[in-house]
């Protein structure tokens, strides 16, 4: 980039380098809250469950959502492992957490517990 100016008793040149750039960034003052909700349930030998985790509005990168597991039922004895993160993909507000039943043919009364918590 090269600026001349002329007056009547000299001439003035400014020069700068060959790549001259500024950057505005724009902040958002937008939150997204996560949330975690069970929206099947499970029975033996074949009904798996289902946990939808679920974002208030939808964020521009991948979100990874970290969760605790607990409850009666035993993970690889009475349904798969389930981990404990998931990603939510970009611009998305949503991603299901499947519980995939293990039909174990012993008798439980009253049921077996998967609790997933953030």
């Amino acid at each position: 980039m090269k600026v001349t100016g002329m007056t009547t008793s000299n001439q003035t040149s400014i020069e700068g380098a060959a790549t001259n750039e500024a950057t505005v960034t724009i902040s958002d003052e937008d939150v997204s809250e996560v949330s975690i909700a069970a929206t099947t349930q499970a029975s033996e030998p074949g009904t798996d469950g289902l946990f939808t985790l679920t974002l208030t509005k939808p964020i521009s990168t991948a979100t990874q959502v970290t969760f605790g597991v607990s409850g009666v039922a035993t993970e690889g004895t009475d349904y798969s492992n389930i981990g404990t993160t998931v990603t939510i993909p970009a611009n998305s507000t949503s991603i299901t957490l499947p519980v995939s039943v293990i039909n174990d043919n012993l008798v439980e009364t009253g049921g077996e517990t998967v609790i997933a918590e953030l």
